[in-house]
């Protein structure tokens, strides 16, 4: 998850900050099935599951890094995202490194 929370009360547990950060993201953006959020880095992948499972809306998230894309990919299907089209693409950045994109569409 993210290096940081939102707290709502006092003796709210870390997990639950973390998600209601996500929430208040996803709600600040206004998110719905329309919208297609592009997330640049996408770490564990935590915000873009969020956005899909909760507000439906179609999401593109890239990474530099194999281990998270790995472990995004499998946490997708996991949850049966894979349902909904979860994909790979070759990253459109410069930079050598950039190699895993993909595409989680709600």
């Amino acid at each position: 998850m993210y290096s940081a929370a939102q707290f709502e009360y006092p003796g709210q547990s870390l997990e639950q900050a973390q998600q209601h950060k996500l929430e208040r993201i996803c709600q600040k953006l206004e998110l719905s099935a329309q919208d297609h959020l592009l997330e640049i880095g996408c770490g564990w992948g935590s915000l873009a599951i969020h956005a899909a499972t909760r507000h439906g809306c179609r999401v593109t998230t890239t990474t530099l890094s194999h281990a998270q894309y790995t472990y995004t990919l499998q946490r997708v299907k996991d949850l049966g995202l894979e349902q909904r089209r979860w994909g790979t693409a070759t990253c459109p950045c410069t930079s050598a490194s950039a190699r895993h994109c993909s595409s989680l569409t709600g």
